[in-house]
């Protein structure tokens, strides 16, 4: 399980920032960056904003417990995409809008199988 910390640097090196470059980009200074990759310091909840959209990461990545309790019912798969650094908070809501259409659909497609089968009988 990695820190908040550890995430921080895992996204900074992986979109390839120096930590004096984020740190710029962040306007804190270099020290105070490094002291929060290796847990030393806590950032505030701006910070933590600021971080996420710079690094095109979402709140939920950086601050979710990577080891949280599973979801009944739901693959695997699923949860860990929805825990991905790489879904922002625009495509969980694209993807949560579509999963609401489609239960609606699925409810009403069952509704009109029974009211089928109800008539038919």
């Amino acid at each position: 399980m990695l820190t908040l910390g550890e995430k921080i640097k895992k996204l900074r090196t992986a979109r390839g920032y120096t930590q004096s470059a984020f740190a710029r980009e962040l306007d804190i200074s270099p020290g105070y960056l490094s002291q929060l990759e290796m847990g030393l310091r806590k950032p505030s909840r701006d910070l933590i904003g600021r971080m996420a959209d710079t690094l095109d990461a979402s709140l939920d990545y950086l601050l979710r417990d990577e080891k949280g309790p599973s979801v009944e019912g739901v693959p695997e798969e699923i949860v860990e995409f929805f825990r991905s650094e790489h879904v922002t908070a625009t495509d969980r809501e694209e993807l949560l809008s579509f999963f609401s259409w489609w239960r609606r659909e699925r409810g009403r497609r069952g509704r009109a199988a029974k009211a089928k089968k109800t008539k038919g009988a």
